[in-house]
């Protein structure tokens, strides 16, 4: 991974490009921070995933008050309250309601992504369109509130 990341990372900084970390890597804070150490520089971003970071058993809220810095693409997933108790420590994936509609505390969530330092692009991630057009309804009236 160090070498494809050294490989990466020139390349899409003077472009503006981020390199996202995602999956195995944001799986837990001590996966992570190991991913984030392997190299330096602006092009390496965190793509923490509200929903894989909640199955994985961790608190997302509490993870990205620590990461904000360097969050800048998270998947906006929410998981139902029933996928939650049948899944959590147990899967990560394609699994998701609408946001507002489960386990995750969207208003801190975008509280907290208000305070980066730079800019954050949501993008909603649901098991159904429906699903994702009430989040994008929900999510864009929360950001809304919260814009500079």
């Amino acid at each position: 991974m160090r070498y494809t990341l050294q490989e990466a990372a020139p390349v899409a900084e003077p472009r503006g490009i981020a390199v996202e970390t995602h999956g195995e890597y944001t799986a837990t804070p001590e996966r992570l921070d190991r991913h984030w150490g392997l190299i330096e520089g602006p092009a390496l971003t965190i793509h923490l995933d509200t929903g894989n970071s909640y199955l994985s058993g961790n608190d997302p809220h509490a993870w990205l008050e620590t990461i904000v810095g360097r969050a800048t693409h998270p998947p906006t997933k929410d998981i139902s309250h029933e996928e939650a108790a049948r899944y959590r420590a147990k899967f990560r994936g394609t699994l998701g309601c609408a946001c507002g509609e489960g386990v995750i505390a969207w208003e801190r969530i975008v509280s907290t992504l208000a305070t980066a330092d730079h800019d954050v692009v949501h993008f909603v991630e649901c098991a159904s369109l429906e699903a994702a057009t009430k989040s994008y309804a929900y999510l864009s009236e929360l950001i809304g509130a919260h814009a500079p």
